[in-house]
């Protein structure tokens, strides 16, 4: 009897042994598996953040296009509707803030601004139908007092000059010697200027032509 209940013991024993041996094996064929599964399931997770944040840019563009459309469409017919004039009193209004600049500083010598039609010796227009992009050439000369004084006129030229424009050069001369038309300026308050600047701006102006 004592021998049965033994045997009877061992089946058991190796019975379950051979149930969790299979169930380690089964486990350690799975985990591979579950773990490929969660990487593209993490993977389908940021492609789908990813397309949400698209969507939402593509949402948030799509609210304000109409704006944008009124915008740009009222813009354009301003650019029909305006003529030459309209860029000469342009092109005054900034030859004249320009030389307000000597009286702001206190310059010996006014500044002195040249605007001519074209680049580099030539008349260019970027063609695209009816709109185009005309090109002038500002040259600016003037005198400063000191590095300082320098600066913060070129701080209020970089202010004014007209959206889209290009410093195409600077120079900077130092004077060595006293001209005679300095000598006159010349009083007991004011030190001479002895820094001479040149800068060339090119100046871009949308028009429309018929």
């Amino acid at each position: 009897m004592l021998d049965k209940l033994v045997v009877h013991l061992k089946n058991i024993i190796f019975f379950k042994i051979i149930i969790y041996l299979l169930l380690i094996i089964s486990l350690a064929l799975l985990i591979p598996v579950f773990t490929n599964d969660l990487e593209k399931s993490s993977q389908r997770k940021q492609k789908a953040n990813s397309f949400l944040r698209e969507a939402a840019l593509q949402i948030e563009s799509i609210k304000d296009f109409e704006d944008k459309i009124v915008t740009i469409n009222n813009d354009y017919n301003s650019l029909i509707t305006s003529t030459g004039d309209l860029d000469c009193i342009r092109r005054t209004e900034f030859i004249n803030t320009v030389e307000s600049l000597a009286t702001k500083y206190g310059l010996f010598e006014p500044i002195s601004i040249k605007i001519s039609k074209g680049f580099d010796g030539e008349t260019s227009f970027a063609n695209n139908e009816n709109v185009k992009i005309s090109y002038h050439t500002a040259d600016i000369h003037f005198k400063t007092l000191d590095p300082y004084q320098l600066l913060n006129i070129t701080h209020d030229l970089r202010g004014i000059i007209p959206q889209g424009s290009v410093v195409l050069s600077s120079n900077l001369r130092s004077i060595d010697a006293l001209t005679p038309e300095i000598i006159n300026e010349l009083t007991p308050t004011k030190a001479p200027e002895l820094l001479e600047v040149k800068i060339k701006i090119l100046l871009r102006d949308i028009v429309y032509e018929k």
